[in-house]
């Protein structure tokens, strides 16, 4: 978040700045205006659905976008809905998606390469 603001009103706040710039440059609206506006609002409506889903988090692997070091979570972030992750390797800490994620060492279903 910047300034406070959730990632949905930074997006807002974006695309009034940029009509705000191009009208004050022009007295006409852009072509793709209509177009910028409706992506704009079903984005707002992801962002909305994405933070109230709630459930286990997505199970997923992980891999330290800085060192590339595996992350699993273990023990009570094993189950804990959590979306930031620190790296144990190198201490970067990154968000691998806009959900809750846990760290897994084998996806479910799958063990060692194969199907269990």
């Amino acid at each position: 978040m910047a300034d406070g603001l959730t990632d949905e009103e930074v997006l807002l706040r974006t695309f009034a700045e940029d009509l705000h710039e191009h009208l004050s440059n022009t007295c006409e609206l852009p072509p793709d205006y209509a177009e910028s506006f409706e992506v704009a609002r079903k984005l707002r409506e992801l962002v909305r659905v994405v933070r109230t889903t709630e459930g286990d988090p997505i199970p997923m692997i992980l891999t330290c976008p800085s060192c590339g070091e595996r992350h699993i979570d273990e023990g009570a972030f094993a189950s804990k809905r959590h979306h930031t992750h620190a790296c144990q390797a190198c201490g970067m800490v990154w968000r691998p998606a806009v959900v809750a994620t846990v760290g897994v060492r084998f996806l479910p279903g799958f063990k060692n390469g194969g199907t269990e």
